[in-house]
């Protein structure tokens, strides 16, 4: 394979097209989870129902979002990024001493919440750079 066909096939708006649409993915399957927890509430007794249901439709509205990627969002992206990695970076830290087990869901959003950002960011300052 030339170097050229490769170059093209990594082109930024391939990975920006599945990156977004994964992250558009992540957000549906979040929704579904937190459906299902206001439907079994044995699987997180300690949690309020109607906190399900607001997380459920702030991630059908994050899903939504990633495909249009408006600049207005950023603020509110990164408030909803810092509020989760410190709610999950909490939940790890009190379930670790106790030897409870480690979700791997608060991994999963302490790593990826950030990079959500980094990228969401990346490509509207691009977008505009390009413009300019």
């Amino acid at each position: 394979m030339s170097l050229r066909r490769l170059r093209d096939r990594l082109s930024y708006v391939r990975i920006q097209k599945l990156l977004f649409g994964f992250f558009c993915l992540c957000f549906g399957l979040a929704a579904v989870h937190h459906v299902y927890e206001y439907v079994d509430p044995r699987l997180r007794p300690d949690y309020p129902p109607v906190r399900h249901l607001v997380f459920a439709a702030i991630n059908v509205g994050m899903a939504v979002l990633m495909l249009r990627r408006t600049k207005w969002f950023v603020p509110l992206l990164c408030i909803l990024v810092v509020q989760q990695v410190f709610a999950h970076g909490q939940s790890l830290l009190h379930s670790w001493p106790v030897a409870s087990p480690i979700l791997i869901i608060d991994w999963i959003v302490i790593v990826f919440a950030p990079i959500l950002l980094a990228a969401y960011c990346y490509d509207l300052f691009r977008h505009a750079s390009k413009q300019s």
